[in-house]
């Protein structure tokens, strides 16, 4: 029999808390579901770990055992083939659900036909404590939101994928796209809600773990995926292209930001020389904000230090020698 959910569950290297990821989804009531579990060549005990599960939840847990790792996106474009439900509820092996998420959001869209995906708020908590960190969703912060597919637009990440589901039959036929490695979700869930409306159930129904093992990447790499991705918008999609114009500004001045404050100068002041070249290429102004910053990126202190080494000029030398002597203690 057809599951009505297929719990979408990519997970790799998750040994230390991959049995607690499906104890709650088995814990889940009100509805029958199936649990894709596609492990990427786990060679921490991960993959024994979901086999077990299998073997005692037979066409409950099915197991997609990849003998090698073969990356995020490939890895869930298996778990997506897989997916046999009218629904996917889509999760990680290192999170949590709390009891009643699938009844909760199933309910919903049967009240909301027209919807194609629902999400709910999310608990972000320290693995080693327990402790909650935040809500992903705060009045005045991050607020609920729902619509159309502009929502995506106004904010990339507004929703936390682990609270999503979504109506298999608006899904991208495609799956996730193979030439991003990292923000594929994003794109994915761009082309899944042209079909009709995202909305939310105002509950915490999710945990997110932060531990010493989350997946980060290099924030240059992401800000080159997440342009990528909207260049792939506005050419499949032309009648995004307004709404992917309006967001690409937004992302690089938001990483010349982020880059700033890591102290990354040169990858600021690079991400700033792309949006003045945007602007140029439009004739659009450039805001006041956008003007100073490269300024100020030119003073950062390596750089001044730089020069102060190089100069051989007494009131230079005289500075540079109270910066030693401010770096060493010294009067």
């Amino acid at each position: 029999m057809t599951p009505t959910v297929s719990v979408f569950l990519p997970t790799y290297q998750h040994r230390a808390f991959i049995a607690d990821a499906l104890d709650s989804v088995l814990a889940q009531d009100g509805c029958d579901f199936e649990i894709v579990v596609g492990d990427d060549g786990s060679t921490d005990g991960t993959r024994e770990i979901v086999a077990d599960y299998a073997a005692r939840h037979p066409g409950v847990v099915v197991p997609l055992l990849s003998p090698v790792n073969t990356g995020i996106t490939a890895n869930q474009n298996r778990v997506l083939a897989a997916c046999r439900g009218e629904f996917i509820a889509f999760f990680a092996g290192d999170d949590l659900w709390l009891p009643g998420k699938l009844r909760k959001q199933l309910a919903w869209f049967a009240e909301n036909p027209d919807a194609v995906i629902c999400y709910t708020n999310v608990e972000e908590f320290d693995s080693d404590s327990g402790r909650r960190l935040r809500l992903q969703h705060m009045p005045g912060s991050n607020p609920f939101r729902e619509g159309s597919v502009e929502q995506l637009f106004l904010s990339p990440a507004f929703f936390n994928g682990t609270s999503a589901m979504a109506r298999r039959s608006a899904c991208p036929p495609h799956g996730y796209e193979p030439s991003l490695s990292i923000v594929s979700d994003w794109l994915f869930w761009v082309e899944t809600a042209i079909n009709g409306r995202v909305g939310y159930v105002p509950e915490v129904l999710a945990r997110y773990r932060r531990h010493a093992h989350n997946i980060t990447n290099g924030v240059e790499r992401i800000v080159r995926e997440q342009l990528l991705a909207l260049d792939l918008v506005e050419t499949r999609h032309p009648e995004l292209a307004e709404l992917a114009a309006g967001l690409r500004p937004r992302l690089l001045w938001g990483g010349a930001l982020g880059a700033t404050k890591r102290g990354d100068y040169a990858l600021a002041r690079a991400l700033l020389a792309s949006l003045a070249d945007w602007r140029r290429a439009r004739g659009a102004a450039t805001p006041w904000r956008e003007r100073v910053l490269p300024t100020v990126l030119r003073l950062d202190r390596a750089h001044l230090l730089g020069r102060l080494a190089s100069s051989t000029s007494g009131p230079l030398r005289a500075l540079r020698g109270r910066e030693a002597g401010g770096a060493s203690g010294g009067a």
